[in-house]
């Protein structure tokens, strides 16, 4: 039988876990706001754990300009 404690830390569990479901919801309106579709492509790719030369292959550019991007993309989110 689950005691008085239990469920108050179930229901913590569950508070924060919402809290922070709307946080990064919240998060990813931002950035995609700050972001043009070629710079949301790139972040995308980089933050599922993709290279910069898997990257450059998949949107036919190159490896350095892909670094550039993600520069572009660091300072603006910087701001």
């Amino acid at each position: 039988m689950e005691s008085i404690e239990d469920k108050t830390d179930d229901t913590q569990n569950i508070e924060d876990y919402v809290l922070e479901r709307e946080y990064l919801k919240t998060l990813i309106k931002h950035i995609d706001s700050m972001l043009n579709s070629d710079e949301k492509k790139v972040f995308d790719m980089y933050t599922r754990g993709f290279s910069y030369k898997e990257i450059a292959e998949t949107t036919n550019t190159s490896p350095k300009k892909i670094d550039n991007i993600l520069q572009k993309i660091k300072r603006k989110l910087r701001k």
